[in-house]
């Protein structure tokens, strides 16, 4: 909708910002991490260079809208046609990038604040109780969030038949990548009981 170039710098950008200031505050503020200033820097610095991102691809659509740049007659020829409707996918490309960021800030401060105090969750049953509300939300993200994109140029409609049709290794593929995605998961968590969740979360974001 946006394009990665987008998409990743400003959705996992913004996770990462608001994700460790928020982290910081539920896991205990100063006392929970060894080094504020540094870590506050660090975020600063993850700011600035999404405004950098954000502008820089600002000025790159500016320039493509240009009437007589190569790259416009290029793309005309490419494509058979303009590019009517783009200006609309890309900025409802731009909220979904901002909305997801927000949404995946919020997972760290809550799983520090499940950590925190008398009887709390350990990582691993922070962890378990994260998984589980992953596989309950996925079939909801396939049928009512994808749409967004479904039956467009970017991404075909959700269909389960075509799921089930693909070949082993994509499944085994996305298998692997689930694991691997666990268990980074839960190496963050247990990092984060010894050198701050706040720390812990803005290091797995990079």
């Amino acid at each position: 909708m946006a394009g990665l170039s987008v998409a990743f710098p400003v959705g996992i950008g913004l996770a990462l910002v608001l994700g460790t200031l928020l982290t910081y505050f539920a896991d205990g503020g100063a006392a929970s991490t060894q080094s504020p200033a540094m870590l506050f820097a660090g975020v600063m610095f993850a700011f600035f260079a999404i405004l950098a991102q954000v502008q820089a691809n600002a000025t790159k659509v500016t320039y493509e809208k240009l009437p007589d740049t190569a790259i416009n007659a290029n793309k005309a020829v490419a494509s058979g046609g303009g590019n009517e409707g783009g200006g609309g996918k890309y900025r409802r490309g731009q909220f979904v990038c901002v909305l997801a960021g927000v949404t995946m800030s919020l997972w760290s401060p809550l799983s520090a604040f499940s950590m925190t105090g008398g009887g709390c969750l350990t990582p691993y049953s922070s962890f378990l109780v994260f998984a589980t509300g992953v596989c309950c939300t996925t079939p909801l993200v396939c049928l009512f969030v994808r749409p967004l994109l479904g039956g467009t140029e970017f991404e075909p409609k959700f269909d389960f038949e075509a799921y089930a049709r693909a070949p082993i290794t994509s499944h085994g593929m996305g298998c692997l990548g689930g694991m691997v995605w666990a268990l980074g998961t839960v190496s963050s968590l247990i990092s984060g009981k010894t050198i701050g969740m706040a720390l812990s979360y803005s290091i797995g974001q990079r």
